[in-house]
């Protein structure tokens, strides 16, 4: 497929997720689409790249854990911590298998592309510019509602550095105040961010 414009998301990318996503995370899939076009004029990046990340971001986040413990399996797709988060979050996986489903069914050659994709639930110590765009775009996109999240765009519209952190760190505390565990890369990433001293 041709990603070098818009029209391809309309036509083919669109249409295809709507049959495989639940219309409230159709919902969010369109936000972070927009939030990540949006982001990357803001911050000289290209918004088509941004865009189409954002539209297939989610792609597998509907599957079951079963579904998404079998596929990262069978295609040997590295996965930080694979064990832990299959034990204790599998719905984390959707981020590699994501990338992996943008690869194989929709053609996506784009590697940083694919790898924003990846990254964009977990985050990683090394984040391009465009992979944290996209991790950002996808934590305040407008169909966010948590206290914060208003605070949060503006700070994305001119530091996206910033913004990057503090989504780890809101992140981060989300998880701890719901008494789940926190996948390992989750604190490698914000302890990179927020190094003691």
């Amino acid at each position: 497929m041709d990603y070098t414009d818009d029209r391809t998301l309309k036509d083919k990318v669109f249409p295809e997720l709507e049959r495989e996503l639940p219309r409230r995370r159709m919902a969010h899939v369109l936000a972070v689409t927009l939030m990540a076009g949006h982001l990357a004029r803001r911050h000289g990046l290209d918004p088509v790249r941004a865009r189409l990340a954002g539209a297939l971001h989610d792609s597998a986040r509907a599957w079951p854990d079963a579904r998404l413990i079998r596929y990262v399996r069978s295609r040997r797709i590295p996965v930080p911590d694979f064990d832990f988060i299959r034990r204790n979050q599998p719905v984390l996986l959707h981020g590699p298998v994501s990338a992996d489903v943008a690869r194989k069914k929709f053609g996506v050659k784009d590697r940083e592309v694919l790898s924003a994709i990846a990254k964009h639930s977990l985050g990683s110590v090394r984040m391009t510019r465009f992979e944290k765009l996209v991790y950002v775009a996808d934590f305040l996109s407008h169909d966010r509602s948590f206290k914060d999240a208003p605070r949060l765009r503006r700070l994305a519209a001119r530091d996206l550095d910033g913004a990057y952190r503090e989504s780890v760190r809101q992140k981060l505390r989300f998880l701890v105040d719901r008494g789940v565990p926190i996948p390992p890369e989750c604190v490698r990433v914000y302890n990179s961010l927020f190094p003691p001293g």
